[in-house]
Parts: structure tokens; C-alpha cells; sequence
């Protein structure tokens, strides 16, 4: 059960830093087009 838990947590946590690595690739994206107009 308490295994079960922990996965479920490590998951959410993986898809929250996924989230902050897109929108950190997405900024510097951005930056790169902006940068090069």
C-alpha cells in the first residue's frame, strides 16, 4: 500500500518537473527566435 502511495507521489512530482522543463525550454525557445530577429 504504502509503496503504491510513493509511486503515485514520485509520478505527480515527475509530471510537475516536466512541466517546468517544458515551459523553461519553451521560454529559451522564445528568447532564441526573439533574439534572432
Amino acid at each position: 500500500m504504502q509503496m503504491i502511495r510513493m509511486g503515485k507521489l514520485t509520478l505527480a512530482a515527475g509530471r510537475k518537473m516536466d512541466l517546468i522543463l517544458l515551459r523553461f525550454l519553451y521560454k529559451q525557445f522564445l528568447y532564441q527566435l526573439f533574439s534572432f530577429v
